[in-house]
């Protein structure tokens, strides 16, 4: 990366990615630890296979490994024969007959049940999205958003590119479906291959270029077929997240708020769009207005249909109810309630017909086996990664060194005097070890876990490793001697609260930095007796503790924007308030005191890098030490292994400078 700045007084020069460590100044058991496959474990997909089952968990680089799940085994063994870096770059994984059908790059390859490999066929180039149906007795279906006028290079604003939707058979291979409108996302295929569902920008028409955001996100369908004609099977969705459609093609199932006029992509980013998401399901062929499916309030983790019911007729209880789509299938839901997860199967007009209750308080959602078995990966503060399957917690192997971690919650309060998240985290004896402050703001509606693998991650962007992967870093700081808090502030209003009031509220930090601040003075932390480390929004609520308190010896922060009104404009929204309001803020930045390490990517769609370029220069002119770090190719969603592991070594680097730690790296 590009890297400019002035560290310790001195002037700065230039950085490249794939440094070696003691450009960095690391001791070489730190480095060892900034190695990005120490991160992660996602668990990505599982199938049942004749031999048991697989599980391939990724890590934060996307790097792929196998386990193989025997019956009546209390043990995972890593898949026999499968070649060291065999599944590189892992992108999605769907079920296949005795083995997964896993995408690495730009190509689906068959991972089969012996660890052997086989290439299936080539991703288009330029595909956003891809979803697979492969039946155990069928054949292959395979969907694909794929752009087909990639933008220019020096455009500005840069539109969202002209999309196709593409369909592949074995007998036909890859021929064009239909066009669909430019910035479609979320792409779902139903089991059967023959129906697809996205989301798109509300009243835009297919080849249509998109225009200013003001009305929120719709749902369309369309059968995977030639010259197929999308549809919109919602109005008003608001806010949307993912869409399903059933196996037989005549229900829809999808997350949203359902705000009529709000959710547009300005409101989210503001912090409007606050309503929760809830589960709703229309008629394939419309026609009804949405039923809602889940409680008022309920956090929905995940959803699916019910394993072993394909539908075609009506379902006779379900006759007299005029509100329910005629269809048997029934659905599966995963919601939050009070720290724990819990499924429910429930019927197309909401009645839920039962409870399937799993040892978990935090994970991801179950899945279902083609045999019938459901398994789930769980993870909490007690253990680590593991596999539950109904009966036992089989723990995923984890890399070497991770059962050294240590993690405890701990009875903070938020500046409001409510229940603030926090987990502190450490690896050996480090009572007396700094503390770094790990900031997360949670998005609108959305949730931030604690987990025990650090650091509260799940419901973030991405990977949920943060703007630039900097979540890799915490393992590696944890190594270098100091103890890490992960805080998760509240996730407030992140304009309107700072600036609706004029030039006044400007004295005031926003929710997640007043949080930040009430947790140091419970835990007695004096004027520089910590670090901190944020990305995205967390990034700008740090930002703003910064410029208004004096107790950070140090901070990294990555993905940063100094005022969300000016973000809005340069990203093509509509601001509010108006921006002279808003560019009182830029004033605050000569207060920062704090040695300053700012991270960013050029292709950062959410933030832009000239706020980073905006802060670092505020540092340099107040005489702070500063450092700059632009990825040219980086995307927050995007992370390689260089570029995770350059970010790791810097941020441990910048904080060994500016507070170092006592006793000896672990």
């Amino acid at each position: 990366p590009a890297a400019e700045g002035r560290g310790g007084g001195g002037r700065g020069g230039s950085g490249t990615l794939g440094a070696p460590p003691e450009a960095h100044g690391l001791p070489p058991q730190v480095a060892e630890w900034c190695d990005p496959s120490r991160v992660g474990g996602r668990l990505l997909h599982v199938t049942a296979v004749a031999e048991g089952a697989l599980v391939l968990v990724c890590d934060a680089a996307r790097q792929g490994r196998v386990f193989l799940a025997r019956p009546g085994a209390h043990a995972l063994a890593l898949l026999p024969r499968l070649a060291p870096g065999a599944l590189a770059d892992v992108r999605g994984a769907w079920d296949a007959p005795n083995g997964i059908l896993v995408r690495t790059g730009h190509a689906l390859v068959l991972l089969h049940a012996s660890g052997a490999t086989s290439a299936v066929v080539d991703v288009p180039t330029h595909t956003t999205e891809l979803e697979a149906s492969w039946p155990e007795d069928g054949t292959l279906s395979l969907a694909a958003l794929v752009a087909t006028s990639p933008p220019a290079a020096h455009e500005w604003p840069v539109a969202p590119s002209a999309l196709q939707l593409r369909r592949f058979t074995p007998t036909s291979g890859w021929q064009c479906a239909c066009d669909v409108q430019p910035g479609a996302t979320g792409l779902c295929l139903s089991s059967g291959g023959r129906h697809c569902g996205w989301r798109a920008l509300a009243g835009q028409a297919a080849g249509e270029l998109a225009g200013p955001v003001q009305g929120g996100s719709e749902f369309y369908v369309a059968e995977l077929r030639s010259n197929a004609v999308p549809r919109p099977v919602t109005e008003g969705a608001g806010v949307c997240g993912p869409i399903i459609v059933s196996p037989d093609g005549t229900v829809v199932a999808y997350l949203a708020t359902h705000r009529p006029g709000r959710g547009g992509a300005a409101e989210h980013a503001r912090g409007e769009a606050r309503d929760q998401a809830a589960l709703w399901c229309v008629p394939w062929e419309g026609g009804s207005p949405p039923v809602q499916l889940s409680s008022p309030g309920a956090r929905v983790l995940g959803f699916g249909w019910r394993p072993g019911e394909q539908g075609g007729t009506a379902d006779p209880g379900l006759q007299s109810n005029s509100r329910a789509p005629p269809s048997r299938v029934r659905l599966w839901m995963t919601v939050l309630r009070n720290g724990r997860a819990c499924t429910c199967f429930v019927n197309l007009d909401g009645t839920i017909l039962s409870q399937l209750e799993l040892p978990v308080a935090v994970g991801g959602r179950p899945t279902w086996l083609r045999d019938g078995r459901c398994v789930q990966l769980t993870e909490s503060i007690d253990r680590l990664l593991s596999l539950w399957d109904g009966t036992a917690l089989t723990p995923i192997p984890p890399v070497a060194g991770l059962e050294r971690v240590t993690a405890a919650p701990l009875p903070l309060l938020a500046a409001d005097a409510s229940p603030l998240p926090a987990v502190i985290y450490s690896m050996g004896d480090t009572a007396e070890a700094p503390l770094i402050v790990h900031l997360l703001v949670p998005p609108p509606g959305g949730a931030v876990l604690p987990l025990r693998a650090c650091a509260l991650q799940l419901s973030l962007s991405g990977d949920g490793l943060g703007a630039c992967g900097i979540g890799c870093a915490v393992l590696p700081l944890l190594a270098c001697g100091y103890r890490v808090l992960a805080v998760a502030g509240r996730p407030g209003d992140a304009g309107s609260q700072l600036m609706a009031d004029g030039c006044q509220s400007h004295a005031e930090p926003p929710p997640a930095a007043a949080d930040v601040l009430a947790a140091l003075d419970q835990l007695g932390c004096t004027s520089g007796a910590a670090g901190i480390l944020a990305s995205g929004d967390g990034a700008h609520a740090a930002l703003r503790s910064l410029c208004t308190s004096a107790r950070f010896s140090a901070a990294v922060l990555a993905g940063c924007f100094v005022c969300p009104h000016l973000r809005d404009l340069e990203l093509g929204r509509e601001p509010w308030p108006p921006a002279d309001e808003a560019s009182t803020s830029l004033g605050h930045l000569r207060r920062i005191r704090t040695p300053l390490l700012l991270l960013h990517g050029e292709l950062d769609r959410h933030s832009p890098a000239s706020h980073s370029r905006m802060a670092y220069h505020a540092a340099r002119a107040a005489g702070v030490p500063a450092r700059l770090v632009c990825y040219p190719e980086l995307d927050p969603d995007l992370h390689t292994e260089t570029e995770l592991r350059d970010v790791a070594e810097r941020t441990c680097a910048w904080f060994l400078q500016h507070m170092p730690p006592a006793q000896q790296p672990v």
